[in-house]
């Protein structure tokens, strides 16, 4: 077990985790590149 769940389970939300990371990194790639802006991505942020 690990963090109280089988193995099976964390390797499964492991996997969501990564895939989630993979896409977001993907997306912000493009958007450097395009010089795309996503407003409601950095509402947390300084201007």
């Amino acid at each position: 077990m690990i963090v109280g769940m089988s193995v099976s389970a964390f390797t499964a939300f492991h996997v969501i985790l990564n895939l989630i990371g993979i896409l977001t990194g993907i997306t912000v790639v493009f958007d450097m590149l395009s010089t795309m802006r996503r407003n409601g991505w950095t509402v947390g942020t300084p201007h």
